[in-house]
C-alpha cells in the first residue's frame, strides 16, 4: 500500500473511532435547520387527527445516535393525547445523515403505555407491541432541511379509551451492529421538557435525555392519532359515535385460504368473547376477549386447520352473534 492511501485509510479509520466515541453525545447542528412535514392525509376528516409533538419546532439543533458504544437501546418519547378515545396512525422521525456513514438499518418501533417505574411516573411500563420498518426508503435529512419519514403504524392496532400517556420507541433491528440511526432533538434552552428517555443497556434503567448543564432534550418524533379508527369503524371524540351494541362485521376475505380477517364491534367496556368452532360445535380456540374498545379487527391464521366451514362466535352479557367463515385449500 502506498503512502497515500495509507494515510487516507488511517484518517478514515481515525475519523470512525472518533464518531463512535462520541456516539452518547448531544451533537450540535451548524444552525436551525427548516423543519418540512410530509402532506399527512389522515383517515377520515382532517380534524379528526392530530400531530402530537414536544419540541420546539423552530429549534432542532442536535442530534443523537443508536446504538452507540454502551449499548443503549430503545429510545422514547411519551405523548399525552389530545381526545379519547384516540388511535394510533402513524409516527413521522426525522433521521440525519451521519456523515455518510450511517449504512442502511431497518428500525424496530414500539409501543408502551405510560406508567411509574421505579417510583417515577411517566415510563413507559405496559409494553404494547412491536413492528419492525425496512430503512431501505428511509429518508436521511441533513444540516439545512429536516424532512419526516412517515411509518404506519396502524397494523399494531393500538387503540385506547382513557387519557393514559403513551410512548413510541425506536431502536435499530439489524444484524450488522455498525448501522447507525441518527435522531434529531429539540433545543430545550427554548423549550425546556424531559419527554425523551432511552434505555441504559449499561445500568439497566431508563435515563432522560439531558445535557452537562440539566437541561432536558426530546427526540423530535411525533405520533399521529385520530378518533376515527383506520380500519374502517368511526369513533367522534366524545364517543358519541361509538357502537351501541356487540356486532360481527364480514369476514374478509371469505371463502378464505390461510387466513381471515374477522372485525367485530362491542361497546366501551363490556366484556366479550370471541371464538371459533368447527360444525360439529367443538372449540378451535378463543381468538380475543376482554373488555371492548369500540371497533377492533383480529387476523386468524388457518394454516393449520383442515379445509372446511367453521364457526366464529362473539359473545357478551346480552349478544351472541354467529358468523360461517370457508376455509379453502
Amino acid at each position: 500500500m502506498g503512502f497515500l492511501p495509507t494515510v487516507f485509510f488511517t484518517f478514515f479509520c481515525l475519523l470512525l473511532g472518533i464518531v463512535n466515541s462520541e456516539a452518547r453525545e448531544l451533537r450540535a447542528l451548524d444552525r436551525w435547520p427548516v423543519v418540512i412535514l410530509p402532506n399527512i392525509v389522515p383517515t377520515g376528516a382532517d380534524e379528526d387527527s392530530a400531530v402530537l409533538a414536544y419540541e420546539d419546532q423552530t429549534a432542532l439543533r442536535y442530534f443523537f445516535t443508536l446504538p452507540d458504544s454502551f449499548s443503549d437501546r430503545t429510545y422514547n418519547v411519551r405523548f399525552s393525547p389530545t381526545f379519547h378515545p384516540f388511535y394510533l396512525k402513524a409516527m413521522l422521525i426525522p433521521l440525519f445523515n451521519l456523515f455518510g456513514a450511517a449504512g442502511h438499518p431497518n428500525m424496530q418501533v414500539s409501543v408502551w403505555q405510560s406508567g411509574e417505574v421505579d417510583g417515577e411516573p411517566g415510563m413507559p411500563a405496559e409494553f404494547i407491541d412491536t413492528l419492525n420498518v425496512d430503512g431501505e426508503h428511509f429518508i436521511f435529512s441533513g444540516r439545512d432541511t429536516i424532512r419526516y419519514n412517515y411509518i404506519d403504524l396502524t397494523s399494531l392496532q393500538f387503540s385506547s379509551t382513557d387519557s393514559l400517556d403513551f410512548h413510541i420507541g425506536v431502536d435499530i433491528h439489524n444484524s450488522r451492529e455498525h448501522d447507525t440511526l441518527a435522531i434529531y432533538l429539540d433545543n430545550a434552552h427554548d423549550m425546556p421538557s424531559d419527554r425523551s428517555i432511552f434505555w441504559n443497556g449499561v445500568e439497566n434503567n431508563w435515563v432522560k435525555v439531558i445535557d452537562n448543564t440539566g437541561h432536558g432534550y426530546n427526540f423530535a418524533i411525533r405520533a399521529v392519532i385520530t378518533d376515527t379508527q383506520p380500519w374502517g369503524i368511526p369513533a367522534d371524540r366524545n364517543g358519541n359515535r361509538l357502537p351501541t351494541e356487540a356486532a360481527l362485521l364480514p369476514a374478509f376475505p371469505n371463502p378464505f385460504n390461510s387466513a381471515v380477517t374477522i372485525s367485530f364491534t362491542v361497546p366501551n367496556t363490556e366484556q366479550y368473547r370471541l371464538s371459533i368452532y368447527d360444525l360439529t360445535g367443538r372449540l378451535i380456540g378463543d381468538l380475543r376477549h376482554g373488555k371492548g374498545i369500540g371497533a377492533a379487527a383480529v387476523t386468524v391464521n388457518a394454516t393449520n386447520l383442515p379445509a372446511g366451514v367453521y364457526n366464529v362466535m362473539l359473545q357478551t352479557k346480552d349478544v351472541m352473534a354467529a358468523q360461517r367463515i370457508v376455509l379453502l385449500k
